[in-house]
């Protein structure tokens, strides 16, 4: 019987597909990355910019809430340009119940060109049980300057 139970649970147990590889990503358009995925700029032929999602975090207020502060969402991302060196820059939203309240961006090199990541989300949102890494996605854009 404890057997059967325990397959039930596991059965009932929520999957999510890790990042399939690299994805296509245009410059200034946004794009989606799961936890530890690359996307390729302008495209996966020949990229001349990758970023990598090395890390999530969610402190933020689950919606219906009360919270002594809005908490933040950030991801550490990796921008590394075909001809130059990497840079780890950490971006972060803050709001209450899951609006995106403040979006954050960072100016960084690559190539010899400026361009600025905008952090546009990360999903899901705040709830009462928190994501697993694995499950959230970032949103990102990365615009020439």
């Amino acid at each position: 019987m404890l057997l059967g139970f325990l397959l039930t649970l596991g059965a009932c147990q929520k999957t999510v597909p890790a990042p399939s590889g690299p994805a296509a990503a245009d410059f200034a358009r946004d794009f989606v990355l799961a936890y530890q995925q690359t996307a390729h700029l302008p495209g996966l032929e020949r990229p001349s910019v990758r970023i990598l999602v090395d890390d999530v975090e969610d402190s933020r207020c689950p919606q219906g809430k009360a919270c002594f502060n809005a908490g933040v969402a950030g991801a550490h991302v990796r921008v590394v340009g075909s001809e130059s060196g990497d840079q780890r820059v950490h971006v972060q939203l803050r709001g209450f119940g899951g609006s995106p309240g403040v979006t954050d961006s960072a100016s960084v090199f690559a190539n010899g060109a400026r361009y600025v990541l905008h952090l546009r989300g990360i999903d899901p949102g705040p709830t009462t049980q928190p994501a697993k890494k694995e499950e959230q996605r970032v949103t990102l854009r990365l615009s020439p300057r």
